[in-house]
Formats: C-alpha cells, structure tokens, sequence
C-alpha cells in the first residue's frame, strides 16, 4: 500500500489520542454547543414536539385537523432554532479544533472569530448544493426505477438506489475537508478542500466509516452507563408507568420529567460529556485528516499542543 493511502490508522490513532489527552481543550471548544443543543432539545424542541403529537392524536379522535396544522407552527419554530443554532455551534466547534490542531491556536470558550463566520457562509453554500443535488438525485433515481420497474428488472432497482447512496457518500467524504480548509486559510473557498481528497476518497470515506463504527459503541456505552445511573433514582412506579404506557406523549413527559431529578440530572450530565467526547473526535477526525492530505508529510501534533 502506498505512503499516501495509509491515513487510515494514522487519522483514527492522532484522533482518540488527542481528544483523551487534551479533553479540556476538548471540553472548552464543545462544551458550550453541545449543552446548548442538548438543553433546547430537551427543554425546549421536546415539549413543543410532546403537544404536536398531543394534539395529532385528539385530532385522529375528533376528526378536526385545524388544530393539528396550528401545532405546526410552534414546532417549526423550534426545529428553525435549532438549525441556527446548529448553524453557528458547528462551525465554531471546526474552526476551534482544526486551528488547535494544524496551527496550535489556543482554543477560545466561546469562538466568534471571522473565521468562524466564513466557515458559516461555506456550510450554507455547502447545504444549498446539497439540497440541489439531493432533489435531482430523487428525480433521476425515481425514473430510472420506474423504468426498471415497468420493465420488470426489479434488481435493478436495488442497483440504481445502491449507487445513489454511494454517490451520496462520496459527495459527503468529498466536502468534508472544505470546512476546515476555510477555517485554516479564512477564505471562503470549496473547490481546494474538495480537490484535496483527489486520490483519497475509498480510505477517507473507510476512515469514516471504521470512525462512525467506533463512535457508535463508545456512545451507546456512555448513554447506557447514563441509563444506569439515572434508574437508580426514579420512583420505580414512575420508571414502570413510563416504559408500559401505551401513550407516546406520556412516555415522552414521564421521560422529560425524569431527567429533572437530581440523579436524573447527573444522569444527564455524564451523557452530555459523552456526546462532548463524540463530537470531539468526529471533528478532530475531519481535521486530522484536512492536516494529513494537505501537508503530508507534516509532523501533526497527536497529543499535546
């Protein structure tokens, strides 16, 4: 295998390394956005999305959808927060750790450097060809299907969606380092980031996917450990009301409620560091590997800065 194939190991390795050796640089740079995040989701976007589905489910007894479309609005208005606020957090998560990592730039508590904003401005332009791609993807999938399916060759249907989600995949993998190509040179360029992957997209988009992997059990086994520590404190006639309810919007209060008691809280704290120490990695992981494609033979600083 070739020297510049081999960004495999080296990414995932400098990545874990880095965000458990320096989780405080870790911590300052995402903590913020993520218990913003996290607090309007539960406490915010979860109440308005508990009433919608109150009402659709009044609705579907009485018959009167007015009231359902009305719920509408609120809910909308919340899932609009979240994106902007999304829209801000995450950029300034890339720009913070991609410039600590490649530059050894102190990480700011709160990141609202021009950088950050320029970063912003790429990630809406990235979104808007997103969109444009996705809805001509769907067009051309839907008639290639239909084609195969009224000539009955059915497997090839499966083919033509197998393809589309490659070409989904690839155009993410591509775009990855765009983000932080900007928030290194502080212009708002794509077309340098996404030549960088020229030669790398298989072992970028396998990094990925073997990262995603690892992500997924440390997740599950941080948000399980918080279950765990948070049933340790519910009223065990609540916790079994909760889990047996035939009503969704009952499961979900009961569950809301439970995450405002003290364990339930400490519960919820330990879930949020793990989310602190996923987010981490995944951003640092794109940033390793803007690091490794765009200066190879770089000495990257893999712990300490």
């Amino acid at each position: 295998m070739s020297a510049k194939k081999s960004i495999l190991g080296p990414v995932l390795e400098q990545t874990f390394t880095y965000v458990f050796r320096n989780f405080p640089t870790v911590l300052k740079a995402v903590g913020i956005p993520v218990v913003f995040l996290t607090g309007i989701t539960l406490y915010y976007a979860m109440p308005a999305f508990i009433h919608f589905i109150e009402v659709v489910e009044l609705a579907e007894q009485t018959g009167d959808q007015t009231s359902a479309l009305s719920a509408l609005g609120p809910l909308f208005a919340n899932m609009s927060l979240m994106f902007l606020a999304a829209l801000l957090f995450y950029p300034m998560i890339i720009t913070s750790l991609t410039r600590n990592i490649v530059l050894g730039e102190e990480v700011p508590l709160l990141n609202l450097s021009s950088n950050v904003f320029r970063v912003v401005g790429a990630m809406v332009l990235l979104f808007l060809i997103w969109m444009g791609i996705a809805f001509i993807g769907t067009l051309l999938l839907s008639a290639v299907a239909g084609i195969f399916s009224a000539v009955g060759f059915f497997p090839g249907i499966f083919l033509v969606f197998i393809a589309y989600l490659i070409a989904i995949l690839a155009f993410l993998t591509k775009s990855s380092l765009i983000l932080p190509d900007v928030a290194i040179s502080g212009r708002l360029r794509l077309t340098e980031g996404w030549n960088l992957s020229h030669g790398y997209l298989w072992p970028l988009l396998g990094t990925y996917f073997v990262l995603t992997i690892l992500l997924g059990i440390i997740g599950n086994l941080i948000g399980g450990l918080a279950i765990a520590i948070g049933s340790l404190g519910f009223d065990e006639a609540v916790l079994e009301s909760a889990m047996s309810s035939n009503s969704s919007v009952q499961f979900l209060t009961d569950i809301l409620n439970l995450t405002r008691t003290p364990i339930g809280m400490f519960a919820m704290l330990i879930y949020i560091l793990g989310n602190i120490l996923t987010a981490g990695a995944q951003f640092s992981a794109f940033a390793f590997a803007y690091a490794h494609l765009s200066n190879p033979s770089a000495d990257l600083p893999s712990a300490e800065n």
